[in-house]
């Protein structure tokens, strides 16, 4: 398993979907564990998700939420995070 870091983006990222669930308490311990879920299985294969066209970003989707991440030769950066419901493809464009 390789390590992951969040890039900064991903921390606002964080941060952001945090404060918006923050008024529900059970949705809100429901992302963190799905968080954690999510970051073990792109660490166990980073290579198993989708490369996005013209991007060295891959896409791994992951209960209602979608990560965008780098796989370097030792480490994987997670640079983003969204609600599946977000308008995502402008922000990462």
């Amino acid at each position: 398993m390789k390590d992951i870091v969040f890039a900064d983006e991903a921390l606002n990222d964080v941060e952001r979907l945090e404060y918006f669930l923050s008024e529900y308490p059970q949705a809100l311990r429901k992302f963190r564990n799905e968080l954690l879920k999510a970051v073990e299985v792109i660490s166990a294969n980073p290579e198993g998700s989708p490369r996005i066209l013209e991007t060295n970003y891959r896409k791994k989707v992951h209960y209602k939420y979608i990560y965008f991440y780098v796989n370097y030769n030792k480490v994987i950066e997670i640079e983003r995070v969204f609600s599946e419901k977000e308008d995502w493809i402008n922000e990462i464009s």
